[in-house]
């Protein structure tokens, strides 16, 4: 026999912007550091195989990926656990984005020919990016009853493209005054 199980009420409307605004600040990384910024600049001049057609800059970008996305697959579910198990998801969540934080900044000290400590970076940078999305969601059961979480997900997602483009416009104006 099956309990009946009590529907999760919605959130407010308060607590629902706060956690979406999460993605509209984070959404900076993956737009600027994993998509357009950071991999032209390891491929261009941190590996700085033009004359090869940039095929070793592109394979250990690949590589560094794949590896943070690879250690993610691998620990997402043992922290998931832990996190239920001990009530402990802000926590997760804080020093996750403690560790991206600190180890984009590192990134700035990457230098044409350190293509290692690149590729380490990006690899600890990404994956805790990566493990990071995988707490936040965590708390989307919280914010409301089933039927409510595709609209507060979409709400979610749509700020976090509005924060990519204004990530993306704050760097096309501050490049534009840099050249």
């Amino acid at each position: 026999m099956r309990r009946a199980r009590k529907e999760t009420p919605r959130a407010s409307n308060k607590e629902i912007f706060g956690w979406a605004m999460f993605d509209f600040a984070n959404q900076a990384y993956t737009l600027l550091i994993i998509t357009v910024i950071f991999p032209v600049l390891f491929t261009t001049v941190i590996v700085g195989d033009a004359d090869n057609e940039f095929r070793l800059g592109n394979l250990l970008w690949s590589v560094a990926l794949s590896v943070s996305y690879f250690l993610v697959v691998l620990s997402g579910p043992v922290f998931g656990a832990i996190m239920d198990y001990s009530a402990l998801k802000k926590k997760f969540l804080f020093y996750s984005y403690l560790l991206t934080i600190i180890s984009t900044a590192l990134l700035y000290f990457v230098e044409p020919g350190l293509v290692v400590l690149g590729v380490i970076l990006i690899i600890v940078s990404n994956f805790a990016y990566s493990i990071g999305e995988n707490f936040i969601a965590s708390f989307l059961p919280s914010l409301g009853p089933p039927s409510d979480l595709g609209k507060i997900s979409g709400f979610g997602w749509a700020l976090g493209y509005l924060g990519g483009l204004v990530a993306a416009g704050f760097v096309i104006v501050y490049l534009g005054d840099a050249t």
